[in-house]
């Protein structure tokens, strides 16, 4: 419905003299913000001036005609501009756009009107502030629809790329997502959640899996690929062969971090790719290290190789390591002397910190070594009998938690 109030001569001027004002907006955008200032002036004049047309004409119709104009239609001028820029343009710098579009279109119409004109104007605030709060509004929610959408279709390109690079696919034949090359060599570690998150809605799995990676990424300010799941996930740390040691440290610094953002826990392994092409052997070297951490209830934190070197060959199935667990059969029937062999290895050999822990007098302790070294034929107090019967257990310990965890 038209009013007889609005200056429509003032507004049917601007509309006719929409291309000019439009320029000026364009130019101060990308004179004052941020965003715009680093986009090529061909991107300016084909996509953002022509939004910026559409967006005056359907306002300003709209103040002219006391009318509401579309939500859905002032959406559509944003929703073109980002995904011609993407993950450039800030929400910050999007409604200081408005906002400046909005004051320099105010300033325009009260340069144009006559005195009388003014007085009417002034009138008009109130409407005029009342389209302004649904275009700013629809400008927020439009922003943030778009984001989701590009966050999900860049994540799922890195994701592509991680996958790949684990499968061992060719590294010139890779298709990379924007921004991202393929690193000359990776640090792969695999964390698992000791205790994983309370089911939650699908938007807050995907929040905190955006957290996580969000949070590889400024922690190495890098793009860290990632391939993420519930109980948690294989990330890629682009390196070079010269600084892939200073790698593990950082990330046995970061799973404080990280633990606060799963909620829980976390156990971690790393390997290193000197070369992309190494990558799917890192990261089998990696799982491999989880697996027997986690077998073994090892303490939260990471581990590489090293720290488990022999715990890892004693997982490896053989003939060696049937030979190796059949030292302890005789130990089998009698659990008191195989939780007494263990609680001798976990106190290092200190027999009265043993006999604590297992709430018996050392007398007893004593007694049920001998008894070990009765029925095994290596005796405990030997160093080198208790160099095997340690190896023995380990790989027990081992064979029984896979067992354990086929059956479950």
């Amino acid at each position: 419905m038209r009013t007889e109030t609005w200056p429509t001569a003032v507004v049917e001027k601007l509309l006719a003299e929409l291309p000019e004002l439009s320029a000026q907006i364009v130019a101060r955008l990308a004179r004052d913000v941020p965003s715009f200032q680093m986009l090529p002036d061909d991107v300016s004049q084909l996509e953002i001036r022509p939004s910026v047309d559409e967006n005056l004409m359907m306002v300003f119709q709209a103040l002219r005609d006391r009318s509401e104009f579309s939500l859905a239609r002032l959406g559509d001028p944003l929703r073109r501009v980002m995904s011609r820029v993407e993950e450039n343009l800030s929400f910050a710098d999007v409604l200081q756009a408005y906002f400046i579009g909005s004051r320099m279109a105010w300033d325009w119409v009260m340069e144009h009107a006559s005195e009388a004109d003014r007085v009417v104007l002034h009138g008009l605030v109130a409407p005029m502030t009342k389209q302004m709060e649904r275009m700013f509004v629809t400008a927020a929610r439009v922003y943030f629809e778009e984001q989701d959408q590009l966050h999900s279709e860049v994540g799922q390109a890195r994701r592509d790329l991680a996958a790949a690079l684990l499968a061992g696919e060719a590294v010139d034949e890779l298709e990379t997502p924007a921004g991202v090359t393929v690193a000359e060599g990776y640090v792969v570690c695999v964390w698992h959640v000791a205790r994983p998150s309370p089911p939650g809605t699908v938007r807050s799995t995907l929040v905190r899996r955006r957290r996580v990676r969000g949070a590889f990424d400024a922690q190495f300010d890098t793009t860290v690929l990632s391939v993420l799941d519930e109980r948690g996930g294989t990330v890629l740390v682009p390196t070079v062969p010269e600084r892939a040691d200073d790698v593990v440290p950082t990330l046995r610094g970061f799973l404080g971090e990280l633990a606060g953002i799963v909620g829980a826990p976390v156990v971690a392994t790393a390997a290193v790719a000197t070369t992309a092409g190494e990558v799917p052997d890192a990261a089998q070297e990696a799982r491999e290290v989880l697996r027997v951490a986690l077998r073994l209830e090892r303490e939260p934190g990471l581990y590489v190789l090293d720290d488990l070197v022999l715990e890892v060959q004693l997982a490896r199935p053989g003939v060696a390591n049937d030979r190796l667990v059949q030292r302890l059969a005789p130990l089998r029937s009698r659990q008191e002397l195989l939780s007494t062999l263990r609680a001798v290895i976990h106190a290092k050999d200190n027999r009265r910190k043993a006999a604590s822990a297992l709430h018996v007098h050392p007398n007893t302790l004593a007694y049920r070594l001998r008894r070990i070294a009765e029925v095994t034929g290596f005796d405990p107090a030997d160093p080198e009998g208790m160099r095997v019967l340690s190896a023995a257990l380990t790989a027990h310990d081992l064979r029984e938690a896979a067992a354990a965890q086929t059956l479950a």
